[in-house]
């Protein structure tokens, strides 16, 4: 949450999409505008739609307007949050993988091993998730989540376990889950359909793709370890995670 000093810089803004490492407008391509001359409150949260569909680039630039209200050589963000849409019918593999980057998060975070790092188009990268060092999921089962950006009819998911020994053996006994609310909300059950169950080991480097029962719909896909008996059940490793819909 902003002060109230603070939040007074996040009025009048553009936002746009460059290719290059630039702030020159001239560079990008507009993605939306922000008119505020008021002052914009404390913790507020503001959605912009991209005026242009789709809008390409690789950097988003947030840039105060030089016609400003007040003081448009300062701003100050609080989070900001990039949605993407993919075409119907595409597999996210690869390099598209890392459009998704700022919508994973998982239950506690091993060192520096962050949940981003499961779709960073990197097998040789890994996530581990380690609830027993975070107050906030302590005695839990580990998960994993992914926000797709809208409700998928998701066929199938290909995961890649760890290169990693120690990290390797945290990735068994778990389930595929397509959820309707946010595993961080606590009706997350409601709506949660299994796309796959799978029990046992994945071996230490290997591509394993589980094809859902059914076309699974949901906005999140939840990989979470299901047996408290299992080895390590508050940890989950995963070196990429990788969907197909319909």
């Amino acid at each position: 949450m902003f002060p109230f000093p603070d939040a007074r810089y996040l009025n009048d803004f553009d936002v746009f999409i460059t290719s290059t490492n630039s702030s020159d407008p001239k560079d990008g391509r507009m993605c939306a505008s922000y008119q505020n001359s008021s002052t914009t409150s404390p913790a507020s949260i503001i959605v912009l739609v991209c005026i242009n569909q789709p809008t390409r680039g690789r950097y988003l630039v947030v840039r105060r307007q030089p016609t400003a209200s007040f003081r448009p050589d300062a701003i100050a963000i609080a989070e900001i949050r990039v949605f993407t849409k993919f075409s119907d019918n595409q597999a996210v593999v690869g390099p598209k993988n890392q459009a998704t980057t700022s919508r994973v998060i998982q239950s506690g975070t091993w060192q520096n091993l962050g949940a981003e790092l499961a779709v960073d188009g990197n097998s040789s990268t890994w996530s581990t998730t380690d609830t027993s060092i975070d107050p906030t999921w302590a005695g839990q089962l580990a998960w994993w989540q992914m926000d797709l950006g809208a409700v998928r009819n998701v066929t199938e998911v290909t995961i890649t376990s760890s290169t990693d020994y120690t990290n390797s053996r945290y990735l068994k006994d778990f389930s595929i889950d397509l959820l309707m609310n946010s595993r961080m909300n606590s009706i997350w059950t409601s709506g949660a359909t299994q796309c796959y169950y799978f029990r046992g080991d994945v071996e230490m480097g290997a591509t394993v793709t589980y094809k859902c029962y059914n076309p699974t719909p949901g906005r999140y896909l939840l990989i979470r370890r299901v047996d408290t008996n299992a080895y390590r059940p508050d940890a989950l490793s995963l070196a990429e995670v990788q969907y197909k819909y319909v």
